[in-house]
C-alpha cells in the first residue's frame, strides 16, 4: 500500500477546519484521505466539528449538543463556511476519497452506520475513536463502538486512536492478530509513535500505523523513515510519497 497522505480536518493549515472548503483544499493538495470529527446536535443530527464547545471554531458560544441543526447552520465556521453534516460530507466526498470519521462522543454509532449505508460509502470509510478510558481530546466514544460497527458492517475499516504512549501500546495489543476483531489502522499521536512501537505493530498486527498530527517536513520524513504507513497533517501538500 502506498504511503497515505491524510488531510487533518481537511487542510486546516490553509482553510477553516472541518468545513467543505477545507476538505476540497485537502484533495486539491494531493491528500489521499480526509479526516474529520463528528458529534450530535441537540436534535440528533450528526455534524462535523471537533470541539464539544462552539467557541474556538465558530462565532457561536456554548456546547454543540445544546444547539439544534438549524441553529448550528446560522453560525460562521470561518470565511463564511457553515458546519457541515455527516450526510453532506458522505454525499459529496464518499465516492471521491477515503473518509476517516473520528467519533467524538458515545451514542452515535447506529446513526453513523445508517448514513454510511445510505450513501453506500462503506468501502471508502474508516471510522476511528479514542478509548473512552483515555478520554483524549474530550472524547467519550470508545473502541467498543468500533468493534460493534465492524460486526455490523464487515466492509468498514476501523482505526484505534491513541494519544499517550500507554494507550498506544494498548492499541497495538488490541490489534494483535489473535484478537477477535480485526483492526485496520492504528492512529497514534506523534509523541506516542516511537520506532519500537511501530515495529511491534507491524510484527504483531495487520494494522497500518498512521501518525498524527505532523506538520514539519523533517518530522514527516522521520516518521516515513521509521516505518509509519501514513501521516495526518494540517498541510497535506508537505507529505511526500
Amino acid at each position: 500500500m502506498a504511503f497515505l497522505k491524510i488531510g487533518h480536518r481537511g487542510a486546516r493549515g490553509y482553510e477553516p477546519e472541518n468545513t467543505m472548503r477545507s476538505f476540497e483544499k485537502a484533495l486539491s493538495l494531493g491528500a489521499d484521505a480526509i479526516e474529520f470529527d463528528v458529534r450530535a446536535s441537540k436534535d440528533g443530527m450528526i455534524v462535523v466539528i471537533h470541539d464539544s464547545f462552539l467557541d474556538r471554531t465558530t462565532d457561536g458560544i456554548g456546547r454543540v449538543c445544546n444547539h439544534t441543526l438549524a441553529e448550528l447552520r446560522e453560525l460562521n465556521a470561518g470565511q463564511s463556511e457553515r458546519i457541515p453534516t455527516l450526510a453532506e460530507v458522505l454525499e459529496k466526498f464518499g465516492k471521491r476519497t477515503i473518509l476517516n470519521i473520528e467519533i467524538k462522543e458515545a451514542g452515535l454509532t447506529e446513526r453513523i452506520l445508517d448514513l454510511i449505508r445510505y450513501y453506500e460509502a462503506a468501502d471508502s470509510v474508516v471510522v476511528s475513536a479514542f478509548s473512552s478510558d483515555e478520554n483524549a481530546e474530550g472524547s467519550s466514544s470508545s473502541w467498543t463502538d468500533l468493534f460493534w460497527l465492524k460486526t455490523c458492517e464487515k466492509k468498514l475499516k476501523i482505526g484505534l486512536a491513541a494519544c499517550d504512549v500507554e494507550w498506544a501500546e494498548r492499541a497495538v495489543s488490541f490489534a494483535r492478530r489473535d484478537q477477535i476483531f480485526p483492526v485496520d489502522y492504528l492512529c497514534l499521536s506523534a509523541i506516542s509513535a516511537w520506532r519500537g512501537l511501530i515495529a511491534k505493530a507491524h510484527k504483531d498486527t495487520d494494522a497500518k500505523v498512521l501518525v498524527w498530527t505532523v506538520n514539519f517536513p523533517v518530522l514527516i520524513s522521520w516518521f516515513q523513515l521509521i516505518g509509519a504507513d501514513g501521516i495526518f497533517s494540517d498541510y497535506p501538500d508537505r507529505i511526500g510519497g
